[in-house]
């Protein structure tokens, strides 16, 4: 069933809401463009503009616009609210037929019952005789419907089961979306962001301008700074992969990380199944070993280790603090672990079923439990007694089917659904539903952005006034760490 809920949230959004553009001027799109030798992979930078844009705009909207008219119109566009409206007129459609039933006496054959039913006691006989159950203007006593009276009977009992049911379920809904909420909003809390470990960097690394080929050069400091960032996105977007199969669609194949600047060719052999002998387009292809997501986060650390050990060369020592740094990316990686193992450890789809059933049982109950035993033929404290209708006439039957509308009943029917549709959207915030699950190809493009431009306002001197080009600083620095290599 949860794959079922899953495959049909996909389409349960709206596209053109969520692919809205909004204009920018040139002054934002400068504030979002990083220069290359500073950008830890590829990423569109009026794409980000746009996607933090977007942000703002939607959050001004709901404070200036948040009102009834606009709430109501953002009720009708999303899925939910379709599914809701499809409950409500299939409620409706079953609760009137029985009504106008109720009301008609279908099936009932007079003359069965005593005749005054209404409810009111018999007069004394000192005065006026009560009013009788015939039609107005009549003082010839009518026979009440046995069955009608029955019916009556049934409906009291039922609503009475309801209000009990009501209850029972309204502890068991709200037990279980508190809990859903509850680790839903840790799942979206705790995502950790790489420009954290980055920042902490730029405070322990140690540059000379004086040099210009060593990696202790502004440029060789910038390249470390740059994949201990990317390694720190990479574990990022591999282990999001592996429970996030709309990111896994667009990041989880070795060609796909390639053309983001998130792998190497020479790191891709060290992740992939396929050997390295194997050909070149067929490593490309292949899917991302993202069960290991945890290895890039490792190749960080050995950078670290290598840049700012004590026993390095000074030619070498990059980092001022090697164990503070290392805790750091530790810490990135418990807070990884956390979303990994919160999103793979849900509550029991068994609870999310019984919850459905027993719901949807109660709705198609309440067709029943929620008639109203007023008749259109009798009057008294609850009957109509208005001048211009007379009992027995089709505008008394449909007055009667107006004031029997199950208004009470269908508010809690909306409250109780929309909790169910709460919880199946807070089941799992990294899905396909684009209204409210997080995107994280959008957070990816984001972070990218800002690890990269977190680089460009820690350097003290610009990497391109280096004698070496960014390529032979990742390529030594590649050659230290390389597993089984390292040197």
């Amino acid at each position: 069933m949860a794959d079922r809920i899953e495959l049909t949230r996909r389409y349960e959004h709206t596209i053109a809401v969520k692919r809205e553009n909004v204009t920018l001027n040139n002054s934002q799109k400068r504030i979002y463009s990083v220069p290359k030798e500073f950008s830890v992979a590829e990423f569109d930078a009026e794409r980000v503009a746009q996607i933090l844009q977007r942000k703002k705009k939607k959050k001004r909207e709901e404070e200036v616009l948040g009102r009834l008219l606009s709430r109501a119109k953002d009720f009708f566009k999303v899925g939910q609210s379709r599914k809701l409206m499809t409950i409500w007129s299939s409620f409706l459609v079953g609760y009137y037929i029985l009504q106008v039933c109720y009301q008609l006496d279908v099936g009932c054959k007079v003359g069965l019952a005593r005749t005054n039913t209404t409810g009111i006691p018999p007069a004394p006989a000192t005065t006026t005789p009560a009013p009788t159950v015939a039609a107005r203007g009549s003082a010839k006593p009518v026979s009440v419907p046995k069955c009608r009276e029955s019916w009556r009977t049934r409906f009291n009992k039922w609503g009475k089961q309801s209000a009990l049911m009501i209850r029972i379920i309204t502890f068991l809904l709200g037990f279980y979306v508190s809990s859903l909420l509850k680790r839903y909003w840790t799942k979206v809390s705790r995502i950790p962001d790489a420009e954290d470990a980055l920042v902490a960097l730029g405070g322990l690394t140690t540059e000379k301008a004086e040099e210009a080929t060593k990696v202790t050069s502004p440029g060789g400091v910038n390249e470390a700074k740059k994949m201990v960032a990317r390694y720190c996105l990479l574990a990022w977007t591999m282990c999001f992969n592996t429970f996030s199969q709309p990111l896994a669609e667009n990041f989880g194949k070795v060609d796909q990380l390639v053309e983001k600047g998130l792998l190497t060719e020479e790191e891709q052999a060290e992740l992939l199944e396929v050997p390295a002998e194997a050909a070149g387009a067929e490593r490309r292809v292949a899917r991302l070993a993202s069960d290991m997501w945890w290895v890039p986060l490792a190749w960080a650390i050995n950078l670290v280790n290598k840049t700012g050990n004590e026993t390095a060369p000074a030619e070498q020592r990059v980092l001022k603090d090697c164990p503070a740094m290392v805790s750091h990316l530790v810490r990135y990686k418990i807070a990884l672990d956390e979303n990994k193992s919160m999103a793979e450890n849900r509550l029991p789809s068994f609870y999310q079923q019984t919850m459905h059933i027993v719901l949807y049982i109660w709705i198609f109950c309440s067709i029943g439990m929620a008639q109203d035993p007023t008749h259109y033929l009798e009057k008294g404290k609850s009957g109509i007694d208005m001048a211009w209708i007379k009992n027995g006439t089709t505008a008394g039957l449909l007055l009667q089917l107006v004031r029997n509308f199950p208004f009470t009943e269908m508010c809690i029917q909306c409250v109780l659904l929309g909790w169910l549709f709460i919880a199946d959207i807070l089941n799992n915030p990294f899905g396909y539903n684009l209204d409210y699950d997080t995107d994280l190809t959008e957070e990816l493009e984001v972070n990218i952005w800002r690890c990269s431009a977190t680089l460009e306002q820690q350097a003290s001197h610009h990497p391109s006034q280096t004698k070496t080009s960014p390529g032979e600083h990742q390529e030594e620095l590649w050659a230290k760490i390389r597993p089984g290599h390292a040197g």
